[in-house]
């Protein structure tokens, strides 16, 4: 999917997710949850009511092509609404990429602002703006992304 419609939606979920709501659905201290961004799934812990870890790992596989990644990180949200927060994070991710004759790795340092709308008590789905901070090759990157977590109870 190009840049500019991963943009697009983003944008629009961004804005479709500010709307006000009736219940409080938000995840509670000690509540474990799974994500997924659509390249890989990520385990997500609520060490407090407002800071969330992450932990993740990504696969992608072709022809003649393999990607392995694991990355992970923190969240810290701030509620916005009785279903909305809004959080402030940061990671890392590290990626393994073999195609042909030709292997590389690459570690990234990100800093993430988003939105994640609590649509159930057990739903919820994210949007976020990344700063990426690259090192092989020297680079900096900006992005976006979007999840959608299950929270078990």
């Amino acid at each position: 999917m190009n840049r500019l419609v991963k943009y697009v939606i983003t944008m629009g979920l961004f804005v479709a997710l500010t709307l006000p709501v009736n219940t409080n659905a938000q995840p509670n201290e000690g509540q474990l949850g799974l994500t997924t961004n659509g390249s890989g799934v990520s385990a997500s812990y609520m060490l407090s009511n407002n800071l969330r870890v992450n932990a993740g790992l990504n696969l992608g596989f072709g022809d003649d092509y393999t990607m392995f990644g694991i990355n992970g990180g923190a969240w810290l949200y701030q509620p916005a609404q009785a279903n909305l927060a809004t959080y402030l994070g940061g990671g890392f991710n590290f990626t393994s990429t073999s195609s042909g004759p030709f292997d590389s790795s690459n570690l990234t340092l990100n800093a993430v602002y988003g939105a994640e709308y609590f649509i159930a008590s057990s739903f919820s789905a994210n949007v976020h703006l990344r700063t990426d901070l690259d090192f092989d090759p020297f680079r900096i990157g900006f992005g976006t992304g979007m999840g959608l977590t299950w929270w078990i109870q």
